[in-house]
């Protein structure tokens, strides 16, 4: 949770990925379910992050409205439904814990610690100023309607620490992707980067 990231384009074993499944099916609404699925395989441990490229994702907006896949987004559409979802969710991952036995590593009480754990990712996905225009316009106040998140993706021009690759296409490389740390777990090589152009342009074509 301090640091969240989707491993749902990982290897698995067959085993915790049909538990950590089923788990996800134990709750509703896209994001509890992604985030018990990810700490149903944290739980049952034997986890790694491998510095080498398993999937390229682009910055495309979701076909899903951002109240389906953003918790943000829920609580400002519906507190209700937010905090009743989240308790079925922190339920069936206290029973998961319990079932596991890894609730003895805790001497506090599992359910304060388990909320405790996931103010930490909330705090980062929730921001003060939207929160206080939504206020606002509950009050009533004359202020326009909250913007949905649109991040508009323009053409940057390579710079500097940019590394281009031409293949059927031109690729470039950007330097925020190439520097990110930590590079103890991010490495892309040169090698990494030509296998990378070779099966874009398959999947893209001529």
């Amino acid at each position: 949770m301090r640091r969240y990231q989707s491993w749902a384009f990982s290897v698995f074993r067959t085993a915790p990925l049909l538990t950590a499944a089923r788990q996800a099916r134990e709750v509703q609404g896209a994001a509890f379910q992604e985030v018990l699925f990810m700490n149903a395989l944290a739980l049952q441990g034997k986890m790694a992050r491998v510095p080498t490229i398993h999937s390229l994702q682009t910055e495309e907006r979701s076909f899903h409205p951002p109240k389906k896949n953003n918790p943000f987004y829920w609580f400002l559409d519906d507190v209700g439904s937010f905090f009743s979802h989240y308790l079925r969710y922190r339920r069936a991952l206290k029973e998961f814990m319990l079932e596991l036995g890894a609730s003895t590593r805790f001497p506090s009480d599992l359910d304060q610690l388990v909320d405790m754990v996931h103010a930490v990712w909330l705090h980062r996905n929730f921001d003060d100023g939207t929160l206080n225009h939504a206020a606002r316009l509950l009050l009533g106040d004359p202020i326009q309607p909250i913007p949905q998140p649109q991040p508009k993706i323009s053409w940057r021009e390579p710079t500097e620490g940019d590394v281009t690759r031409q293949g059927v296409r031109r690729y470039i490389w950007r330097r925020d992707v190439l520097a990110a740390e930590p590079k103890d777990e991010i490495r892309i090589s040169a090698v990494d980067m030509d296998r990378v152009v070779d099966q874009l342009d398959i999947y893209f074509g001529d």
